[in-house]
């Protein structure tokens, strides 16, 4: 065997078009990885929170003031909660 690697001559035009045509059938087979419908929202408002846990605002708002939920602020105002600290804690602190 050799280690040498014969090309067939061609020009720089051609070179290019060669090249830009492997890289658009790479990127056409490729699609990016996609989520389950339930890890698309991995943060929540507090209305979305609140909507799907059942837990009302007052209760909302004690679980944030004793620091049992931590919240991530966008700006001055909007607060966003992780969904997974929420499922963990209701999961954790479940009354029977």
């Amino acid at each position: 065997m050799s280690d040498q690697i014969k090309l067939p001559t061609m020009t720089i035009p051609e070179l290019q078009e060669l090249i830009s045509k492997s890289v658009q059938a790479a990127l056409a087979a490729w699609s990016p990885p996609q989520l389950a419908p339930e890890e698309e929202k991995i943060f929540l408002t507090r209305k979305d929170l609140c909507d799907q846990f059942g837990i009302t605002y007052p209760t909302l708002d004690r679980l944030v003031k004793t620091g049992v939920l931590p919240t991530y602020r966008i700006g001055s105002r909007k607060i966003l909660f992780k969904k997974e600290e929420v499922e963990k804690y209701l999961l954790n602190n479940r009354e029977y």
